[in-house]
């Protein structure tokens, strides 16, 4: 990572440029143009590589003061259990709803969003080509329309593959059926193979009987 962005920095900002003469709004125009696709996480790992760099140049005298100082970080989203903590239903009943037998597609998609703490909308976007698999997390395209970088657990890892059943490309999470001729969706909401659609909003169980995804707080 220091190696990685100090080499960026000098190809941005130019190989002559004197350190000292590095200001912060310098460096805040570097994340933005070089940064800006990051998660919050790796956004704050940047920001405090750049200031473990200008905490060195200011012990040696080459800098009056670090300008990584002035740096903003960006907001953290929770944990799982952090963010267990703030829905709308007790934490005890949700994780015994978890553990719960649903079919695959369902238990998939809470688990999901449970560990990678993230909005339903967010995960039922995803396609199966967004998930890194080896590393366990995807991109999604949050509010506002920035790229977060979601991740996920034990749990969603054993089941993705279960899901998956050997797909490759198109929705994550499919439909039970395919769609009436009359109301057939854009082709990037249909898988190729079986015809099924991007599942929709309200459409799987849910914590609490009668309600959506949004009043059991995954939204």
């Amino acid at each position: 990572m220091y190696a990685l962005t100090l080499d960026r920095l000098v190809g941005q900002l130019g190989p002559d440029m004197p350190v000292a003469s590095m200001s912060t709004p310098m460096l805040a125009r570097f994340l933005a143009t070089t940064y800006a696709h990051l998660a919050p996480a790796s956004h704050n790992r940047v920001v405090a590589t750049l200031g473990s760099l200008f905490a060195y140049t200011t012990r040696q005298g080459w800098t009056p003061v670090s300008p990584a100082a002035g740096l903003e970080r960006r907001r953290l989203r929770s944990g799982p259990r952090d963010h267990a903590r703030t829905r709308a239903i007790p934490e005890a009943e949700l994780l015994a709803f978890l553990t719960a037998d649903h079919p695959v597609r369902d238990k998939t998609l809470w688990w999901l969003l449970y560990e990678g703490a993230a909005r339903a909308e967010e995960v039922l976007a995803l396609n199966v080509e967004d998930l890194d698999l080896a590393h366990r997390r995807a991109v999604v395209i949050g509010k506002g329309g920035r790229a977060e970088l979601i991740g996920w657990e034990t749990k969603t890892a054993r089941l993705l593959p279960r899901l998956l059943y050997q797909r490759r490309e198109g929705p994550l999470f499919l439909a039970d059926i395919a769609p009436a001729p009359a109301r057939q969706p854009a082709l990037a909401d249909l898988d190729a193979d079986s015809g099924r659609a991007r599942l929709s909003y309200p459409r799987p169980s849910t914590p609490t009987a009668g309600t959506d995804l949004h009043a059991n707080r995954f939204s």
